[in-house]
């Protein structure tokens, strides 16, 4: 679906510039988190980078994933995985990071336990954790 490749996309340049700046090392975590053959890559590219600099809410993009892949959870929690590696590409996690992270997670409708989950399986490159959520659960499986 090319509308959910859309929000992907823009969720991905969202993540990358919630900390001021979109580095190198996080454009190649997407390019790695979303990849593509052919000639889309250079089309990908381009829109991730117009992407860096759009203003559309968060909102519209999470509404847009629900209606193509609704209660997909095991869809959602692979997506922000894939975001958490964008966001820690670079340097560890910062706390405008985190925050957008858990208000993806929570607006796709993962669980508590599920964004903790995928926080821990991410942590070897974040700083003390921020506490947004209140239950901590291990176990969950990184998606490839």
């Amino acid at each position: 679906h090319i509308s959910f490749t859309f929000a992907a996309i823009s969720l991905s340049a969202m993540v990358a510039r919630a900390d001021g700046t979109v580095s190198r090392e996080e454009y190649l975590a997407f390019r790695d988190s979303f990849p593509l053959t052919g000639g889309m890559c250079g089309k990908i590219r381009q829109l991730f980078l117009l992407a860096c600099q759009s203003h559309t809410p968060l909102s519209s993009h999470i509404l847009q994933i629900k209606i193509l892949f609704p209660q997909q959870i095991e869809l959602y929690i692979s997506l922000v995985d894939r975001l958490f590696r964008i966001a820690t590409a670079d340097k560890p996690l910062v706390r405008e990071e985190e925050r957008l992270l858990a208000k993806i997670a929570h607006s796709l409708g993962l669980s508590p336990a599920e964004y903790s989950a995928l926080h821990d399986l991410n942590s070897r490159f974040l700083t003390p954790r921020i506490e947004i959520f209140e239950i901590r659960i291990n176990g969950l499986r990184r998606h490839p």
